[in-house]
């Protein structure tokens, strides 16, 4: 179970956070906006064998192991990390991102940076606020065997901001071809203007050899 949301510095506090997120039972957390203090105290109040990774201005939960952070852009338009995280007797890739929410700065350029990314490392994931429509012209032709989470499994209105109204759809979950979407739902919380995405997601074959 995985959750991506756009946490917007925390603006109810920590704790409500943290009791938002703790009945979903993630396995990875992505929290876009949510940098410096707050995170180590959600990781306090989360359990769960959930531990932070600081990735800039994102926040990364996890279950297992300390995840290693590989920074492939670090810039104020674009923020793109990519770690490896082991769970389930796998090594699953994350791609996690961040793309500049200033409609002065052209969209497509940095799109298709990730996009690149995504054909050359080949995540299983790849998790984050893009500021992009998932209909954009680049975010709808991801590199073969790659699909958006919501076009998997999700069903009825999938526009993720503003929460009070959503219009735009621009936070993402795409999944890698090693990845089987179950399920891929939406939540307005009140506590963020993004909704938070939950997917449901499943190995695509037993590890190797395991039977399971």
């Amino acid at each position: 179970r995985v959750v991506a949301w756009n946490a917007a510095d925390f603006p109810r506090g920590v704790e409500r956070a943290a009791a938002l997120l703790r009945p979903l039972d993630p396995d990875l957390v992505l929290l876009s906006e949510a940098p410096g203090k707050p995170p180590q105290e959600l990781e306090h109040r989360l359990g769960g064998g959930l531990r932070l990774t600081p990735v800039g201005s994102m926040a990364i939960f996890a279950r297992g192991e300390p995840l290693d952070v590989e920074w492939l852009a670090r810039e104020d338009e674009l923020q793109a990390a990519f770690m490896h995280w082991r769970v389930g007797g796998r090594r699953l890739g994350v791609l996690a991102v961040n793309v500049i929410s200033s409609p002065r700065v052209p969209r497509h350029p940095l799109l298709e940076r990730v996009l690149a990314m995504i054909g050359a490392r080949v995540p299983d994931l790849v998790l984050g606020d893009f500021n992009a429509p998932r209909r954009s012209l680049a975010l709808s032709r991801l590199p073969a065997g790659f699909r958006h989470a919501y076009d998997a499994a999700g069903s009825g209105w999938s526009a993720t901001w503003p929460a009070a109204l959503p219009l735009l759809a621009i936070d993402q979950t795409i999944v890698g071809p090693r990845l089987v979407v179950r399920g891929y739902t939406l939540r307005t919380t009140r506590i963020s203007d993004h909704r938070l995405q939950l997917t449901e997601l499943d190995f695509g074959e037993p590890p190797a050899g395991g039977s399971g």
